[in-house]
């Protein structure tokens, strides 16, 4: 039983939509004893997602100091897990693929062949599940965590009212929101196939 050309296609864009990600997050602080001179706080950010890496500098404001600051979060292992399960996935899949069109007969006739690729993608199935469930929490962290408003409350300036602290740009998650979307196709494609398989073997 082929796998319908969808598979791979969703698979692209499964895991090419997270592990090319990249985003921006900003805010804007007003210290308010200079009120003319407002400073742009932009952090740029992307897979895999280590967001404690990423720096910003805090404003000085009144006898606050200026400082360097960071987001907040890890989000590597769920990013990394669901991009390699979906890229093996997509091997696989076009490996079988080949297998089903050049050598359809002998796949046929050797009963035992069938069987291993239903474990395989049965195995391949469980996996991609967990992943997409990992990485669909993960995405919700890194959004919260990059929201402008992640910016501004750990500054002592914004906490103290020292300055006029407004939020900026808001991270567009389109891409990240499509591998999560991506990912509800490839596993439903799976299933059908691993169903198709097993009415197939007994």
């Amino acid at each position: 039983m082929i796998s319908p050309p969808l598979l791979q296609l969703f698979a692209i864009f499964a895991f090419g939509s997270c592990g090319s990600f990249s985003g921006e997050t900003a805010a804007t602080v007003t210290c308010k004893e200079t009120e003319t001179e407002t400073n742009l706080i932009s952090v740029p950010f992307g897979y895999p997602f280590r967001l404690y890496r990423q720096r910003y500098e805090m404003p000085g404001c009144a006898d606050i100091e200026k400082r360097i600051m960071h987001l907040n979060g890890d989000f590597s292992a769920p990013a990394e897990f669901f991009v390699t399960i979906g890229v093996f996935a997509f091997l696989y899949s076009m490996f079988a693929l080949v297998i089903y069109l050049r050598f359809h007969e002998q796949y046929t006739q050797i009963r035992r062949v069938p069987i291993v690729d239903l474990c395989v993608t049965g195995v391949f199935t469980f996996l991609w599940l967990v992943a997409a469930s990992a990485w669909g929490k993960g995405l919700m962290d890194v959004k919260l965590a990059t929201h402008p408003i992640s910016l501004l409350s750990p500054m002592p300036v914004c906490q103290l009212e020292k300055a006029t602290c407004s939020t900026g740009t808001t991270p567009y998650f389109g891409l990240a929101n499509i591998s999560v979307v991506s990912e509800s196709h490839v596993t439903l494609t799976r299933e059908n196939s691993l169903h198709s398989l097993y009415t197939m073997n007994i």
